[in-house]
């Protein structure tokens, strides 16, 4: 259910035998760094998704390195020279890219390591100890319009007020998602991945790389926390987080917060808010479509939403 477009799949890329199966893609590598003498190349697989799924992802071997060359659109490319590359975050470099054909093709550094499917002490406080670093830099809590970076709260805000429509025949959430709605406005914004779902990002030796920012700008910063913890279940789940270790991550990420006016309990009010968007998220189109087949997946989510517009609805934080 969660599988999501990203570079770098902790699965071993698939190798292409034929040279000339990737002749293309060859030539579209030499256009964007002339330099490098391909040795091979692989493309990235799915094999969790029942009828399997393949992506416009591919791991070169070059005699200069390993390297990672991606299809997707211009605002990625645009993420990474506007914001990505001024500082020393956790992210793949990028090492050029080209537009063919309304496509953009990206290259980037080739990062070892494995998802966060299986979450624990050391990734938590490396996710909190790295993505504080890319907060701290784009943080901004007031005056959103004259501080304005890219046009990303734009969309965001639309996707999310459509969102709500599915919620029509279910007052609680109704009234729940509204407080998130509310709080979006005004809601401290920085640089989110947009997508941070723990197969979104590679941990290796005590460090956390977030890639594929296709989805990524300034938006509320809740967003990309929630994503991270919201789809980790205990026990049953191919995302593994316990409750101790999102505490943990949470705890470590408001301490390493600098430029925030935010109380831990309005930082905790702003997480569980965002997480109910999550869980509706996940069920968006079962609940617009009555006649969608609902699985167990749908009913973990319906459960969790209702668990959290209950504490929502019980315990408002007063924002004013």
């Amino acid at each position: 259910m969660l599988n999501k477009s990203h570079e770098q799949m902790t699965c071993q890329p698939i190798w292409i035998d034929d040279p000339s199966d990737y002749k293309e893609l060859e030539i579209l590598c030499h256009k964007i760094k002339p330099e490098l003498h391909l040795i091979k190349i692989g493309y990235y697989y799915d094999h969790s998704e029942p009828e399997g799924r393949t992506y416009d992802v591919y791991q070169l071997i070059t005699k200069e390195g390993t390297y990672v060359l991606k299809r997707t659109k211009r605002k990625e490319a645009t993420i990474y020279e506007n914001f990505l590359g001024a500082c020393d975050f956790a992210v793949p470099h990028l090492l050029g890219y080209i537009e063919e054909q309304d496509t953009t093709w990206i290259l980037l550094e080739h990062i070892q390591g494995r998802d966060l499917k299986q979450f624990n002490e050391s990734i938590a406080l490396a996710c909190a100890r790295e993505l504080t670093k890319i907060f701290n830099t784009y943080w901004q809590e007031h005056n959103f319009e004259v501080t304005k970076l890219d046009d990303r709260f734009e969309q965001y805000w639309e996707r999310i007020n459509r969102r709500r429509q599915c919620l029509k025949e279910l007052p609680q959430l109704k009234e729940a998602y509204d407080l998130f709605l509310a709080r979006q406005r005004t809601c401290p914004r920085t640089l989110c991945n947009g997508d941070l779902l723990q197969c979104n990002a590679l941990y290796n030796e005590d460090n956390v790389t977030f890639i594929d920012w296709a989805f990524g700008g300034i938006m509320p910063y809740a967003l990309d926390i929630a994503r991270l913890i919201a789809h980790g279940a205990e026990v049953d789940d191919p995302f593994y987080m316990t409750d101790d270790l999102r505490m943990l991550f949470l705890e470590n990420v408001y301490k390493q917060l600098v430029r925030t006016h935010l109380s831990y309990e309005q930082f905790i009010w702003d997480i569980k808010l965002a997480c109910l968007n999550e869980c509706i998220e996940f069920i968006e189109q079962e609940l617009l479509n009555p006649d969608k087949e609902r699985d167990h997946y749908f009913d973990y989510y319906l459960k969790r939403a209702n668990l959290l517009a209950k504490d929502l609805l019980i315990n408002q934080y007063d924002t004013r």
